[in-house]
């Protein structure tokens, strides 16, 4: 069937409508229009593509509107059904639900390759990229703009999202990646954009979810991988190229026994708000960082099964805590690492390590121990004296102990007070010039309960 500057309307209801069991049909231009018979309100008119054998639709030009559309729907577990959708121009746009892999032996394939796919965002409205069956879904060149969508959703299902070239992939919902317990979904991103307006996206809801960037932007408010509390999420997060912004928070593993992975070997993710209140958290897993640059307002690793692996690359941050029972390591020791404090308290409770071939280097606050292998050069900026960060402070008897970071040629005096409501602060000593590593400075006479110190570089 080939529809060229002509209009095909079909109405119906209760699973009736437009039923493309095997063959071909191709819309040129005008238009096919799937509705709904005049007294039923709800979409109950479907628009199938396969369902007993192979079948394709074309859609060169013109427009497509209906409610339902299912691609590779089988009538009955014994049989087998291919379905496959092909945009190149022109617009199908649906009103309810979009499954593609709907039966359980059922295969369905959309290529939007140019032109527009829209799926309304009503309260019901989810799109299948695999619902119970085989699903896979490819933008080059087009725009698909959907609501709330799983890449396979239920228990056997499997799905593949891929956004290439000057694709545009935009949800006005959740974007789930292995939604139900037994589900396998993955979204490639190639190039162009995937967009989750105000929404987040998660990778191992509760089933398996892979989610691979080796180009163009992902941007979301927030990412979870296998951030779910429940022992059948698997999420894994690999970025090798491209970017990522994230408004709220990146969120790996939770405190059940779910299996949670991220890597970045190239690329950029920035993970900040304008209150400065997005955080990098890991509570479960491992984020493995290899390469590319990470920006986050915070980094929080409080759990002792979360761990960050920071072998190269940069990290980029205005507050830490890192409290799981281990030191934070900068590097690898062969490859360039750096990590740059933009401000803020950071908090190392087992220590900060800054390995061979790897800087510390910003401004900021550390609490914690400093080993340091490699270079300090923290400063804060080329117009004034160089802010120390005040590393670590001891007691003994009446002797405490104050460490902090130097820079080269710069004077640091060392100031207490008793009490801060003190109006002045009084100088303990000044040292002859910094050398870019930590100094300590040794108090003899810390009789007072408790005093208060500064370390002002001049």
């Amino acid at each position: 069937m080939i529809v060229t500057n002509s209009s095909l309307v079909v109405t119906g209801s209760f699973s009736q409508g437009f039923n493309l069991f095997a063959g071909s049909a191709t819309l040129e231009s005008g238009s096919i229009r799937i509705l709904e018979d005049g007294d039923v309100t709800d979409a109950t008119v479907l628009f199938r593509v396969g369902r007993t054998n192979a079948a394709t639709l074309t859609i060169n030009g013109g427009v497509i509107e209906a409610g339902t559309m299912l691609v590779g729907d089988t009538l009955s577990p014994l049989l087998e059904a291919q379905g496959t959708v092909r945009i190149t121009g022109g617009l199908v746009a649906l009103s309810s639900d979009l499954s593609i892999g709907d039966g359980i032996t059922g295969a369905g394939l959309i290529e939007v390759l140019g032109g527009q796919l829209r799926v309304a965002n009503n309260q019901t409205n989810i799109t299948r990229v695999g619902n119970d069956g085989v699903g896979q879904m490819r933008v080059s060149s087009a725009a698909a703009i959907l609501g709330d969508t799983s890449v396979a959703r239920h228990d056997g299902s499997r799905g593949t999202l891929t956004v290439e070239t000057n694709g545009l992939v935009q949800f006005s919902d959740d974007l789930s990646i292995g939604r139900f317990s037994g589900a396998t979904g993955a979204v490639f991103v190639a190039g162009g954009q995937l967009v989750v307006l105000d929404h987040s996206i998660w990778v191992g809801r509760e089933g398996m979810g892979q989610l691979i960037v080796s180009n163009g932007l992902v941007q979301a408010r927030q990412l979870n991988v296998a951030a779910v509390p429940t022992n059948t999420a698997s999420g894994t997060a690999s970025f090798f190229g491209g970017s990522m912004i994230l408004s709220s928070n990146l969120v790996i593993g939770s405190e059940a026994n779910s299996f949670a992975q991220m890597s970045i070997t190239g690329g950029g993710i920035n993970v900040t708000n304008p209150s400065g209140s997005a955080a990098v958290e890991i509570i479960s897993g491992t984020l493995t960082q290899s390469g590319g640059a990470t920006a986050a307002d915070n980094l929080l690793i409080t759990h002792s099964p979360g761990h960050y692996i920071f072998n190269a690359g940069t990290l980029r941050t205005k507050g830490s805590v890192v409290s799981n029972g281990l030191p934070f390591v900068v590097g690898d020791g062969k490859n360039a690492a750096t990590l740059e404090l933009l401000g803020g308290i950071h908090s190392f409770a087992n220590g900060l390590v800054v390995s061979s071939n790897a800087t510390l280097k910003g401004c900021g606050t550390i609490i914690g121990s400093i080993t340091n292998h490699g270079t300090i050069a923290t400063n804060c900026g080329s117009t004034g004296p160089a802010r120390p960060s005040i590393t670590r402070v001891t007691r003994n008897g009446n002797t405490v102990s104050i460490s902090f970071t130097t820079v080269t040629n710069v004077s640091y005096t060392v100031q207490y007070q008793d009490s801060l409501t003190d109006t002045n602060w009084t100088d303990l000593a000044t040292t002859a010039g910094g050398n870019g590593n930590i100094m300590t400075v040794d108090d003899l006479s810390a009789t007072a309960a408790k005093r208060f110190y500064r370390v002002r570089g001049e």
